[in-house]
């Protein structure tokens, strides 16, 4: 914008008139230097033709003279074919004519005249050699140069032809106009020639130019119908190149928006999942839980969770097939079911939470909600506070863990005992409750099995062994006081050990430490 508030408008030349005007600009150059080649052609043609006329005619004057050497020479020239537009004298060099001109071919008022100042060729025929065919010299006071030749005869005379520059100009300037004048035609011819093949080619890359506007604007169905063309010249096969890109454009920019919407779809997803998870960490007057939650993908297919009813404690850790966006769906399911089971048992205090039944209600909802094309293994556990047992079902997960605690030593006890996963038939038979009793200080580790199969840049496992030593050990020196520390320690070592390569599948594990003797305060 310009100080008064106007738009300043650019001044633009069409692709056409650029086109013109560099086709007129390059015709006009090419016209031009033919005419300089062609006048330094012609002029150098005509002094070549000259230079023969001029020789040729001193030649045959020189033979007349000769014919004459034992008479008195007449001068009478008058029979002889000479060339008009030549100017031919004959003058003495030696005896009693020396120096004054014997006979002159256009102004016979010249003859016997003396040659008193500087005459050009004279001079040089004078101290010359006998003959000379191809001279230019230039007169004194005349402005232009001559072209001349000689011939001495007899040893008395000397016969000589010559022309002015201006002369020969003259010739060669009646040639080059008419050059001149058929090269305007031609310009002219040219002219009209550009401006018609121009709007030839120029109006398929308007047509083009237009289409690609409107496809910068959205709108394909235009652009492909002005950009068509059945010619199949470069501009035809340009057009035909144009409708495809602009087709596949298109269909990109559908497959974009639909990445995009998918791209939506999924973090809407996994921050769903995310929100149904569990926090990391869970401090709760009757226990204590410390998780780890990391995906493969934007969503994945473990999940965990847990709730406290009457005097139990529920936990539960599942993992559906592959991971990704059905597998995270099929967890919300699963969500959705342990949810309604403990608003049942919150409402109807005289029921038992029993593990095995959950997972027979677990299976019901995995087959609503993948029709026997996806799977899920759980494990559930409730523990009761009462009687300090822990009871558990395994529906073909990883076992759990339970971490003793004898005498101050740690050692783990793996909960032995699988079922059949989720999800693989309608007449499902739950696995069967087992049960075993935690002491003082004694940890339930349930886990998936993502944890167990990352690799290293060697492709080495992290696996069981390794989990099993560093869990161990990191109970034996923090368990009773921070078990926070514990499920860093653990996510701490196997990042180092995995470094920067992707997770090949969800890892997910829970540390849970339920209270034999219930500390004051309310449950939550």
């Amino acid at each position: 914008m310009n100080p008064s508030g106007r738009e300043t408008k650019r001044f633009s030349i069409s692709l056409s008139a650029k086109f013109i005007l560099f086709a007129v600009v390059m015709e006009l150059l090419l016209i031009s230097v033919g005419i300089y080649a062609a006048y330094t052609f012609l002029s150098r043609q005509q002094i070549q033709r000259v230079q023969i006329r001029l020789s040729s005619q001193v030649d045959l004057l020189s033979k007349e003279l000769q014919l004459e050497k034992d008479r008195a020479p007449n001068f009478d020239f008058r029979h002889l074919e000479l060339n008009p537009d030549l100017l031919f004298q004959v003058a003495g060099i030696e005896g009693p004519d020396a120096g004054r001109i014997l006979w002159d071919s256009r102004k016979p008022e010249r003859i016997e005249t003396r040659i008193s100042g500087p005459h050009g060729l004279f001079d040089l025929a004078k101290s010359g050699p006998n003959s000379e065919k191809n001279i230019q010299f230039r007169i004194p006071g005349a402005p232009e140069t001559f072209f001349g030749s000689y011939r001495k005869v007899l040893d008395r005379y000397v016969v000589m032809g010559a022309i002015s520059s201006r002369a020969i100009d003259h010739d060669t300037n009646f040639i080059l106009e008419k050059l001149v004048y058929l090269a305007s035609l031609f310009c002219g011819v040219a002219f009209l020639l550009i401006v018609f093949f121009s709007n030839r080619i120029i109006r398929p890359i308007r047509k083009l130019t237009f289409a690609a506007e409107q496809i910068a604007s959205g709108n394909f169905d235009l652009a492909l119908k002005e950009s068509g063309s059945t010619s199949n010249d470069e501009i035809g096969v340009l057009s035909r190149a144009f409708s495809i890109m602009a087709q596949r454009v298109r269909a990109l920019l559908q497959d974009e928006l639909q990445k995009v919407r998918m791209k939506q779809e999924v973090s809407n997803v996994a921050h769903i999942q995310q929100s149904l998870l569990p926090k990391p960490s869970i401090q709760a007057s009757r226990y204590e839980i410390q998780s780890y939650y990391q995906s493969a993908a934007e969503t994945g297919g473990d999940y965990w969770g847990y709730f406290e009813v009457k005097n139990h404690l529920v936990v539960y850790i599942a993992d559906a097939t592959g991971h990704g966006l059905t597998s995270a769906m099929l967890t919300v399911a699963a969500r959705g079911c342990f949810s309604a089971l403990h608003r049942l048992l919150v409402n109807r205090p005289e029921l038992t939470p029993i593990p095995s039944k959950f997972l027979a209600y677990a299976n019901d909802a995995v087959l609503e909600s993948a029709q026997e094309e996806l799977n899920m293994t759980m494990f559930v556990a409730v523990y009761s506070y009462e009687d300090g047992t822990l009871t558990y079902a395994n529906a073909g997960h990883n076992p759990g863990w339970i971490v003793r605690n004898e005498n101050g030593q740690r050692k783990i006890e793996v909960l032995k005992g699988s079922g059949v996963r989720l999800g693989e038939s309608q007449h499902y038979v739950a696995p069967e409750d087992k049960q075993v009793r935690l002491n003082e200080g004694d940890a339930i580790f349930l886990y998936t099995d993502g944890i167990l199969d990352c690799q290293n840049e060697s492709q080495e496992q992290y696996g069981k062994a390794r989990v099993k030593a560093l869990l161990t050990e990191l109970m034996q020196k923090h368990g009773n006081q921070s078990l926070e520390t514990v499920r860093n320690g653990l996510v701490d070592d196997f990042t180092a050990f995995i470094g920067d390569r992707p997770l090949a599948d969800d890892i997910t594990f829970a540390l849970i430490h339920p209270f034999s003797k219930p500390s004051s305060g309310a449950a939550s």
